[in-house]
């Protein structure tokens, strides 16, 4: 086959958006925030409902009635329940409550462990409560709906368990605080949980609940006050699944698309960009590094050798191959991959490398996994939009105490995500979803802005003089462009404000947006004189 030559030097400095452009007038970057989890409408209105009972207990027994018992929020309360009797005792008083149908504990502390085995209940409402050594719901035959708010449980092996009950229909957790283990389990009929505005600082744990079974994380946070704990689903099976701080948007979009040209592009230390256009299903088949080298060769019979690369990016192109960067010796500093295809990915022992970026592709060929480790200069892993699917399916990063920012927005992991020794940084999880487990040493919380995809469009403008009563063109000595989409100078929306007829200093400002919807503004102030 003819070997052919497709290296393209585009001889452009790749600027700085925040540098300054030879004037006062300064480019930035628009972050987009990405879509808030949110609690669904249902889930709200569960939560809404109320007692008027300060603190105590208030249940509806099987006539309708409902009854009430107030105990003082500074009373120890001694709990139990067989299957037909709850005890409820304080301050020397005692009650046996029968034939309840939905009961409500409000604002009290009970220092006992909580075992539940009750039937006939079809509701309980945990509001404001303390259950020092945990509470274990189980065997409960009846129970459909359980709703947690505002309680704190204890740390025992577990502090929340619910399982072995065949007509639960609603969980709700709000709120509360779990310093041991959260337990969802053999639920029959349960088909999804949601655990909000809470702390876990221990395991969570779901399994053999209805096929199809997920739990919604929102606006949690996972502490790691013990080291390495774990948020599993009992398996990497569609089966049993959770979702970190879901919003609705579209999970694992990848953009790959065949029938579409590729490119790769690399720069060095000098920043020039460079491209290596890749044609319509033509793939990537060898992409290896010997010392500081990287050895590129694609099925058409193209093949290059980059020396002294800074930064390689992969846009639309698949990758047939292992893609495995672990030279010591290699200085490569940012690695990315947009809209693309690939097998598994192994980077591990660099000094150099700060960023790992992956937009909008999936790693679903073969046994398709990501692992980046031990190395000694990350502070970026951005994975967003991407489906990580292949026979072993799972995301390992650890042995990275410079991290910073580790974010996963609208991503599908297959198998797990694994995290440990990654210094100071909290998982920023959104819209997200796992069919196997979470294991990390670090804390998760939060959700992070929409970062940067690909390059970033950039508009090269400055500060000017005007003469008064000239003809004034907003556009004139004005660039924009994009490595990615080339000359868009035709799409730039500028807010002139300059008025030709008075003197005065005006500003103008021009905003573009990228095939990324990256957004990028700039503003230049304009003086007009006589």
């Amino acid at each position: 086959m003819k070997t052919t030559n497709m290296t393209k030097n585009k001889g452009v400095k790749y600027l700085m958006l925040a540098s300054v452009l030879a004037s006062t007038a300064l480019a930035f970057i628009s972050p987009a925030t990405a879509d808030a989890a949110e609690l669904s409408p249902e889930v709200t209105q569960v939560l809404s409902d109320q007692v008027t009972l300060a603190s105590g207990v208030s249940y509806i027994d099987t006539t309708g009635q409902r009854k009430e018992i107030a105990i003082p929020t500074s009373s120890p309360v001694t709990l139990s329940a067989t299957s037909t009797t709850i005890s409820v005792k304080f301050n020397g008083q005692t009650h046996k409550l029968t034939n309840v149908r939905d009961v409500t504990f409000k604002n009290i502390t009970v220092p006992n462990l909580i075992p539940f085995y009750l039937h006939g209940v079809t509701k309980v409402t945990l509001e404001g409560v303390n259950f020092q050594k945990g509470v274990d719901f189980s065997g409960m035959k009846d129970i459909q709906s359980m709703i947690v708010k505002n309680s704190t449980f204890g740390a025992t092996d577990y502090s929340f368990a619910i399982h072995s009950a065949p007509a639960l229909k609603t969980l709700v957790i709000d709120g509360s605080s779990l310093n041991a283990d959260l337990r969802i389990y053999s639920n029959k009929t349960l088909t999804e949980a949601t655990v909000s505005n809470s702390v876990l600082k221990d395991d969570a744990n779901q399994y053999s609940n209805q096929k199809g079974f997920r739990t919604n994380y929102i606006n949690t946070r996972v502490e790691r006050p013990k080291g390495l704990r774990c948020i599993t689903s009992g398996g990497m099976s569609a089966a049993d699944i959770f979702f970190m701080n879901p919003n609705g948007s579209a999970i694992g979009a990848s953009k790959f698309d065949a029938s579409k040209p590729g490119k790769i592009f690399y720069s060095g230390a000098d920043g020039v960009v460079n491209t290596i256009d890749v044609p319509a299903y033509v793939t990537v088949t060898t992409v290896n590094d010997v010392k500081d080298a990287i050895t590129i060769k694609l099925s058409n019979g193209y093949s290059t050798v980059l020396n002294g690369t800074k930064e390689l990016y992969f846009r639309n192109v698949d990758i047939q191959t292992h893609v495995a960067f672990t030279q010591k010796g290699l200085r490569l500093e940012s690695l990315k991959f947009v809209n693309s295809r690939t097998r598994l990915i192994d980077v591990a022992y660099s000094e150099t490398m700060h960023t790992f970026d992956m937009h909008a592709s999936e790693v679903s060929q073969s046994s398709g996994y990501v692992s980046v480790y031990n190395n000694k200069a990350v502070k970026n892993f951005v994975m967003t939009d991407s489906q990580v699917k292949g026979s072993s399916g799972y995301i390992s990063t650890y042995n990275m105490p410079t991290m910073e920012n580790y974010i996963m927005n609208n991503d599908y992991t297959y198998g797990y995500l694994s995290t440990y020794n990654l210094g100071a940084a909290v998982l920023k999880l959104s819209n997200s979803q796992f069919d196997d487990y979470i294991s990390s040493t670090n804390v998760i919380e939060g959700e992070a802005e929409r970062p940067t995809i690909g390059y970033a469009p950039i508009i090269e403008a400055a500060d000017r003089t005007h003469v008064k009563g000239d003809e004034f063109n907003p556009l004139e000595d004005v660039k924009v462009y994009d490595f990615e989409d080339g000359d868009l100078i035709s799409s730039v929306v500028v807010d002139n404000q300059v008025n030709e007829s008075r003197t005065g200093v005006y500003p103008v400002t021009y905003t573009i947006t990228d095939s990324d919807n990256n957004v990028v503004t700039l503003t230049i102030q304009v003086t007009v004189v006589n």
